[in-house]
């Protein structure tokens, strides 16, 4: 879709008159909501921070291993040479 389409119909789009005292009873609500205990936070946190490193050095592992292995066959495949010499 182009830019100028959205534009358009951002401009059809009319304002809505929100309620009286919204805030105030989105407050009230937050209010009386229960807390998530620290604990449970924490151990949540700590959850993801161990499956993003896992995710991370899983990926670096398969990357390097798999990058070169590929690299060296598309060189072949072209009868490129893998040396970095200036004259043969």
């Amino acid at each position: 879709m182009d830019e100028n389409g959205i534009e358009d119909l951002l401009k059809r789009v009319q304002r809505v008159e929100e309620p009286p005292f919204l805030f105030t009873r989105i407050e009230a609500r937050l209010i009386h909501e229960v807390p998530v205990p620290r604990t449970r936070f924490m151990l949540v946190a700590c959850a993801i921070a161990v499956l993003l490193v896992a995710n991370v050095t899983v990926i670096m592992r398969s990357h390097a291993s798999s990058a070169t292995a590929a690299t060296a066959e598309m060189m072949d495949a072209m009868g490129m040479d893998a040396s970095n010499q200036f004259y043969p």
